[in-house]
């Protein structure tokens, strides 16, 4: 099946990763996180992105919207997606403190938060979503009437 197929691919790749981690490229990276999302396999594809941040890439914002987006569609992977941009706006932050006066704007949009903020108020965790308004509003990242629910 497919997600026997997928799940050794993964596994293939992190193995890949912790011997060269050089050898793989972000978009690869980005590509396999999409499929994994797709299948709804939200653990993985947290782990693959998670990887990426570590080697200090993010994907673009459309890839990553749509990643999240079908991670978001169950309540685990509400979680992992959350846990994920506080990650990124971390890693942004970071970045920041290291270059000083030369600050490096997060790059997130509004929409991947909105995905996020609907699945929280689908699956009912309200102080996760609380949460998720108050890192838009400490990254500077504008809410839009999709926002507040």
């Amino acid at each position: 099946s497919n997600h026997a197929w997928m799940r050794k691919t993964c596994d293939l790749v992190l193995q890949i990763v912790r011997e060269k981690s050089g050898l793989l490229h972000a978009d690869t990276l980005t590509k396999l996180a999409l499929s994994l999302a797709r299948l709804q396999m939200t653990c993985p594809a947290s782990v693959v992105l998670r990887l990426m941040l570590d080697k200090g890439c993010v994907p673009s914002m459309h890839l990553l919207s749509l990643v999240v987006f079908h991670i978001a569609k169950t309540e685990i992977g509400t979680y992992l997606a959350s846990n994920y941009l506080f990650q990124v706006c971390d890693f942004y932050n970071c970045l920041n403190d290291k270059k000083g006066n030369h600050a490096v704007k997060v790059e997130l949009d509004t929409l991947v938060f909105n995905l996020v903020l609907d699945a929280c108020v689908r699956f009912k965790l309200s102080l996760k979503g609380v949460s998720l308004i108050e890192l838009m509003s400490m990254t500077g990242i504008v809410a839009d009437a999709h926002s507040i629910v």
